[in-house]
């Protein structure tokens, strides 16, 4: 979505040219994968919320960069940086979304998976939409905030739902 269209075209295509575009691309790769790995061991320690939330502060920091940061010739560093950051709070959503799902869908997993991938898919139509009608990208850095906002908000209910249930659960039992 707003990586693969906004971030290559705004901040690493315009200012370092189209040959960057690869590098920084397989670095989010690898740090998302390997990220995704290690996420796979932390939740059996900490459990969802707090990987969860570094992947909110990760998307927080990266976005508010990205809102004040001029990009210049010699800071093609910071590219790469923000590419890493960006692939290890993707694992984060990515692994925890899923296994949210799984949880919450036990008996009807498929229509879950899939009302997930229907959404997701949507949000990377939109991206690439309006990358190719020309939004700017500070719109959507601030839209970006927006959504990971709610979208948090959002999660933190459910969590509170959640262990209500719970709660309720076992005081009947």
């Amino acid at each position: 979505g707003f990586f693969g269209a906004d971030f290559t075209a705004g901040f690493v295509t315009c200012a370092y040219g189209v040959h960057t575009v690869g590098r920084v691309l397989i670095l989010f790769g690898v740090c998302d994968a390997l990220a995704s790995i290690g996420f796979g061991f932390l939740v059996k320690l900490t459990g969802r919320i707090p990987i969860l939330i570094l992947g909110c502060c990760i998307n927080l920091i990266v976005l508010s960069i990205m809102l004040i940061w001029k990009p210049t010739t010699s800071s093609v560093a910071v590219v790469y940086i923000l590419a890493a950051l960006w692939g290890i709070a993707d694992a984060a959503w990515q692994t925890q979304i899923n296994g949210l799902y799984g949880v919450l869908f036990k008996t009807n997993k498929e229509a879950a998976f899939s009302n997930y991938k229907l959404w997701e898919s949507l949000g990377f139509l939109f991206a690439f939409i309006t990358q190719a009608l020309g939004v700017c990208v500070f719109s959507k850095l601030i839209l970006a905030l927006v959504f990971l906002s709610l979208g948090m908000a959002g999660y933190f209910v459910l969590e509170l739902r959640l262990n209500c249930k719970a709660d309720m659960s076992s005081v009947r039992n």
